[in-house]
């Protein structure tokens, strides 16, 4: 069997096996109750068993109802009144009181109302307590510690009233005011870099919370109002994957991730790859282990048999070199010999006359086997550097003239002219060649009579050497290889492989029909 037919069996027989692997461990991939069950429980022995990073305790900072509403998103958002208002009319000192709620008995408005008496300049003070009794945030979804900041007012406008005042802003509020009056206490550093899920989390007492740098686990503290159990441990994610080393699960940030399992807020649990490579059985890898070998043995035989052909093509080619170039000399002696003969025919009897034309019919063969072997070899050489470009102003003329010198008598080869001439820019030297090889091919192994013409478009023409015979070969790639011949050829197998590399470097390609035979070659114009 061939090296390449068993390539290509060792490769069907890895697809169907990555396949199979590719359906396990996509099926491996759905969770279960048994799974997320594992996974809690690695969540809490991890727990158990590993000493917190740090600690914090909300409630130490939010010490009511009312403040924890400062680290509630959802009241980040201005009311209902209020959404199409902009923030920047409730800390200056334009539209005084005009925002104000129709009816006094309103819950925020005395709090609203000393702000607007203090913004439009109707007040010089604030109240002592004013920013430390709830209400805490304006209805325009904004504390009253950052309407204060942004007015731009000395009393409020430094580091130190900001520093004292953080837990009175809204969390969301604070990574905007890091750059300018930060580093903050260890905290509020944490809970500006949180986003909007983890705070909820934290509001809602979520028991694990992972957010993109730590991993929080409230403390077992039961909590029976709105501002107890909101202590946690702290771990971090170096902790949890040093944990998880031994186990069947990883986890990872990349929420994206096509192997991600079960997602747990910032992160994704997946398998391990130690779990992954137990998920397949001995014997899988066994048969995995013989494909590859199969494959690369075979890659390497074909690779030999690559660089043995091509060493074969090359020893065919200096040969072929070397013959062109010493029968070059006495094929012209012969051909002079024979030119000398032939001007005397009279002076000799037929059987003479007739040995000379055999011997002038044999010479003439071997002419054109030399200058196809010098043909071939100026293609292989060269890199499209003997094309010389230009423009032919009559198609039809260089036709004709191609068929008057290659035909034997007018009957055998004909030329149909088309009365739409028109202009082309190639090589004429090597569109001969092309036409040449085609009329001898079609002369020697076609039936007469032989028709040349051409067809023309817009972008291209399409020029026709058709016989009235059947080819053998059924496509034109296994026609145009070196050194292929018909069963009744004597040549050397180069003609249209010459052919087809003299058209390729022409910026054409040529076609085949077989019944009758026809070869076309295709030109832009």
């Amino acid at each position: 069997m061939k090296a390449y037919i068993i390539l290509i069996f060792s490769a069907v027989g890895l697809a169907f096996y990555a396949g199979n692997l590719a359906l396990k461990m996509r099926s491996s991939q759905n969770i279960s109750v048994k799974q997320l069950d594992q996974i809690e429980r690695l969540k809490h022995t991890f727990v158990i068993k590993t000493t917190p990073a740090d600690y914090i305790n909300f409630t130490s900072i939010y010490l009511t109802p009312s403040q924890l509403k400062l680290l509630n998103p959802l009241y980040f958002y201005p009311k209902e009144d209020f959404e199409s208002l902009n923030v920047r009319s409730f800390y200056g000192n334009r539209d005084c009181f005009k925002h104000l709620p129709q009816y006094s008995y309103f819950v925020e408005y005395e709090k609203m109302y000393i702000w607007e008496e203090f913004r439009c300049g109707k007040r010089a003070f604030l109240p002592r307590d004013f920013f430390l009794t709830p209400p805490f945030l304006h209805p325009i979804g904004k504390s009253y510690v950052y309407l204060a900041l942004q007015s731009k007012n000395r009393s409020f406008e430094n580091k130190t009233w900001v520093q004292s005042h953080l837990s009175f802003f809204h969390v969301k509020e604070l990574p905007e005011l890091k750059e300018k009056y930060g580093p903050f206490p260890p905290t509020f550093e944490f809970l500006s870099n949180l986003n909007t899920e983890n705070l909820q989390d934290i509001i809602e007492r979520d028991d694990f919370i992972f957010t993109d740098q730590f991993i929080l686990k409230r403390s077992g503290v039961p909590f029976f109002s709105n501002i107890v159990g909101m202590e946690y441990r702290m771990f971090t994610f170096k902790q949890l994957n040093t944990f998880l080393a031994k186990s069947a699960y990883q986890i990872t940030n990349n929420l994206k991730s096509a192997t991600c399992l079960y997602r747990e807020g910032r992160i994704c649990w997946r398998y391990s790859e130690q779990h992954i490579f137990s998920v397949t059985n001995k014997a899988s890898y066994i048969l995995l282990i013989i494909i590859v070998l199969a494959i690369s043995s075979m890659i390497v035989v074909v690779i030999i048999k690559f660089r043995d052909q091509r060493l074969e093509d090359q020893q065919k080619r200096l040969a072929l070199r070397v013959l062109s170039h010493e029968f070059r000399t006495p094929v012209t002696t012969l051909l002079l010999l024979i030119d000398k003969l032939s001007k005397n025919y009279d002076k000799y009897d037929g059987e003479t006359v007739e040995g000379i034309l055999k011997i002038s019919g044999e010479v003439h063969r071997l002419q054109r086997l030399v200058e196809k072997s010098r043909s071939y070899l100026t293609l292989d050489n060269s890199k499209n550097s003997h094309i010389n470009m230009r423009k032919i102003e009559s198609l039809n003329e260089c036709l004709e003239e191609n068929v008057y010198l290659n035909q034997t008598t007018e009957e055998n080869v004909k030329y149909i002219e088309n009365p739409d001439d028109t202009e082309i820019t190639t090589d004429p030297y090597w569109l001969s060649i092309c036409l040449k090889n085609l009329i001898e091919n079609a002369l020697r192994h076609g039936q007469a009579p032989i028709i040349v013409s051409f067809q023309n478009d817009n972008k291209s023409v399409r020029i026709s050497v058709k016989d009235q015979g059947s080819c053998e070969f059924k496509s034109i790639k296994e026609m145009t290889r070196e050194f292929i011949k018909g069963s009744s050829s004597e040549g050397t197998g180069l003609g249209l492989n010459i052919v087809q590399k003299i058209v390729g470097d022409l910026g054409g390609r040529i076609e085949f029909n077989n019944s009758p035979t026809e070869f076309i070659i295709v030109l832009n114009k």
